[in-house]
């Protein structure tokens, strides 16, 4: 049974509505304007200032990071955070600090490229949610033909995920963002281990991947995650029959 912080936590109450919200306006731009771009602004996590101790702490990801890959995936052009400051569900709290998204949303801005991909999972629970671009192009360390698979487990156990067709052999570059001893009320967040914070000249620092075994890659239980897959060049080139996902 989930507690209440994971119930606020789940995104699947939300992003059903939101799916066929994306679906009802991208239908109507279709038929008015075919070659206007969709664009969600004001949005976040939560509504009305957000929620004290969850818009503003690791666990607002799950929703944030959902709410992304639901809308590239359903063909919205830009997605515009409300708010960079003030509020529980800014990026940025009063003494500018960042909030667990702020990095999540860096980390995305960073790999997580326009091009989105068919991603097929088989026999996955409704709880594993994963996304499939291509990657950012304009990365400094863009790898031609590169595709970044991104998302998060909801359940309450781990999973293994094994990329198939294209992907199957690929090396596995890991950027996995958790919080510390699993405390979603933390905001504190870690990248492979390591704690994210400004630099001491207030830039901000690097984010290093973690090579992993090619062609499979676990998911913890209640963690996003942003995982990049160096693929062969042709991956990014068909916008279907990119791959599938096998889950156990």
């Amino acid at each position: 049974m989930l507690s209440p912080l994971q119930r606020n936590s789940n995104p699947l109450k939300f992003s059903i509505r939101l799916v066929w919200q994306v679906e009802a306006v991208v239908r109507v731009r279709n038929q008015l304007s075919p070659s206007t771009p969709v664009w969600l602004t004001e949005t976040s996590s939560a509504w009305g200032g957000g929620a004290p101790g969850l818009s503003n702490a690791f666990a607002g990801g799950f929703l944030w990071l959902d709410k992304l890959g639901v809308a590239a995936r359903g063909g919205i052009s830009l997605v515009a955070r409300q708010t960079l400051y003030d509020g529980c569900y800014a990026l940025l709290d009063q003494d500018l600090n960042p909030y667990p998204d702020y990095w999540l949303s860096v980390l995305y801005k960073r790999i997580v490229g326009g091009r989105v991909l068919k991603l097929t999972l088989r026999d996955a629970p409704k709880t594993v949610r994963l996304y499939a671009h291509c990657y950012n192009e304009e990365a400094e360390d863009h790898i031609p033909g590169a595709v970044v698979v991104y998302g998060e487990n909801l359940g309450t156990f781990s999973v293994a995920v094994a990329l198939q067709g294209r992907l199957s052999a690929s090396p596995v570059l890991r950027y996995l963002l958790e919080a510390p001893r699993g405390e979603l009320r933390s905001r504190v967040v870690m990248l492979n281990g390591q704690r994210l914070r400004m630099t001491s000249s207030n830039e901000l620092p690097t984010m290093h991947p973690r090579a992993v075994s090619g062609g499979e890659f676990g998911l913890a239980a209640h963690f996003p995650r942003v995982l990049g897959a160096a693929s062969r060049p042709s991956a990014c080139l068909p916008l279907s029959g990119f791959g599938e996902l096998d889950y156990r």
